[in-house]
C-alpha cells in the first residue's frame, strides 16, 4: 500500500511538472525579440541619423516629421521590448527544486522541495522548478 501511495504521489508530481508552461509575454519568439531589439538599438537610430544628415544635403521633404516619427516608433518598440522582458523575467522565479538522485544502480529517484506552501502554487499562471542532479 505504501508503494502505491509513493507511486501515486510521484505520478502527481510528474504530472504537475509536465504542466509547467512558459510565462505569457508580449513577444513570445526569441527570433522576433532579437530582431526588434536590433531594430530599436541599432537600425532605427542609424536610419534616423542617416535621414537627418541626407535630408539637409539633398533637401528631402519633412525631415523633422520623418525623424520624429522614427523616434516615436523607436520609443514605442523599446517600451514593448521592456515590458516583454520584464514579464518574461518575472516568470523566472522558482517555486521549488526537483532533486534527481541517480545514485541508485537502476533507477532515478525524484524529490520535490517547495519554497512555500503547496497552496501558493495556484496563485500564478505558471510553476517553475529548479532541477538539481545528484549522483
Amino acid at each position: 500500500m505504501a508503494d502505491e501511495n509513493n507511486q501515486s504521489q510521484s505520478q502527481s508530481v510528474a504530472n504537475a511538472v509536465g504542466a509547467v508552461t512558459e510565462p505569457k509575454v508580449l513577444i513570445s519568439s526569441n527570433k522576433l525579440y532579437d530582431r526588434l531589439k536590433w531594430a530599436v538599438m541599432i537600425g532605427l537610430p542609424a536610419f534616423s541619423t542617416l535621414y537627418f544628415a541626407v535630408s539637409g544635403i539633398w533637401d528631402l521633404p519633412s525631415g523633422e516629421k520623418v525623424i520624429g516619427t522614427i523616434s516615436a516608433i523607436t520609443a514605442f518598440l523599446g517600451v514593448v521590448l521592456g515590458i516583454s522582458n520584464a514579464t518574461y523575467k518575472s516568470g523566472q522565479g522558482e517555486q521549488g527544486t526537483i532533486i534527481v538522485d541517480s545514485s541508485g544502480p537502476e533507477t532515478e529517484l525524484y524529490s520535490l522541495q517547495l519554497n512555500g506552501a503547496v497552496e501558493q502554487l495556484t496563485d500564478g499562471d505558471t510553476v517553475t522548478f529548479k532541477v538539481v542532479k545528484s549522483h
